[in-house]
C-alpha cells in the first residue's frame, strides 16, 4: 500500500470515527429529551438544538423522531436482555429464572412507561419484515434465540414439559411481557399490574409443566 492510500484510509477512518461520535451526541440529546417530556409532543428541531446541531444535520441521520426514538429504545433494551439472559444462563431452577426475568421486564415497564406508550403509537414491531423495526427486530430475535436455548436446557432437564418446541415457548413468554406492557400503558396505575403478575406466571408455568 502506498502513502496516499495510506492517507486516503486514515482520512476516511476519521470522518467515520466523527459521524459515529455525531451520531451518538444526538441519541444520547433524543435520550434526555425522551425522558423530559411527553415523547408524542417532542420536535426534531427540539432534539436538534439539544444536541447542538442543525435539523438539516439531524436529518442526514435519522430520517425522522421515530427511527430516532427506536434506536434510543434499542440502546435502553440492550442492558435489561443482557440482565436478562445473564438469570437465564444461571445455575437457579428454571421456575425461579423465569420470575426473576419477567420481574425485571417488569420493573423496566415500570420504569419507561412513556417509551412503550409512544412506540404503541408505531405499532406493534413486524419481526419478520425489513423496516424502521430493523434493529429492534434484530435485538429482539437475538435475544429470543437465546432464550430458546433456555427453555431447551430446560426440557433436557426435566423440569418443564417437552410437548411444545422450545421456539414456541419463548415466543408465548415474549407475548406474555408485550401483553402486560400494552395492559401498563391502558391503566392510569402501573403499580395495579404487580399483584397480577404471580398468578399469571403461575398459570404460564402449568401451561409449560404439564
Amino acid at each position: 500500500m502506498n502513502r496516499d492510500s495510506e492517507i486516503s484510509l486514515e482520512a476516511t477512518d476519521r470522518r467515520s470515527r466523527k459521524r459515529e461520535e455525531k451520531r451518538q451526541t444526538i441519541i444520547a440529546a433524543a435520550e434526555r429529551i425522551f425522558h423530559e417530556k411527553d415523547l408524542s409532543h417532542i420536535s426534531m428541531e427540539e432534539i436538534a438544538r439539544e444536541a447542538d446541531v442543525a435539523a438539516g444535520t439531524l436529518y442526514n441521520y435519522f430520517p425522522g423522531k421515530e427511527a430516532l426514538f427506536l434506536e434510543v429504545f434499542v440502546n435502553k433494551l440492550t442492558p435489561l436482555f443482557d440482565e436478562a439472559l445473564a438469570e437465564w444462563e444461571s445455575d437457579a431452577p428454571f421456575k425461579e429464572k423465569l420470575r426473576l426475568v419477567v420481574n425485571l421486564h417488569m420493573s423496566f415497564i415500570h420504569s419507561h412507561k412513556g417509551f412503550y406508550e409512544f412506540l404503541m403509537t408505531l405499532g406493534q414491531p413486524d419481526f419478520t419484515a425489513p423496516g424502521p423495526f430493523t434493529g429492534l427486530v434484530e435485538l429482539c430475535e437475538g435475544y429470543l434465540t437465546r432464550q430458546t436455548r433456555a427453555f431447551e436446557r430446560a426440557q433436557k432437564s426435566g423440569e418443564i414439559s417437552n410437548t411444545l418446541s422450545p421456539k414456541f415457548l419463548a415466543r408465548a413468554l415474549r407475548s406474555l411481557c408485550w401483553g402486560m406492557a400494552t395492559e401498563a400503558v391502558n391503566r392510569r396505575k402501573t403499580q395495579d399490574l404487580d399483584s397480577e403478575v404471580e398468578p399469571i406466571l403461575e398459570l404460564f408455568w402449568k401451561g409449560i409443566t404439564q
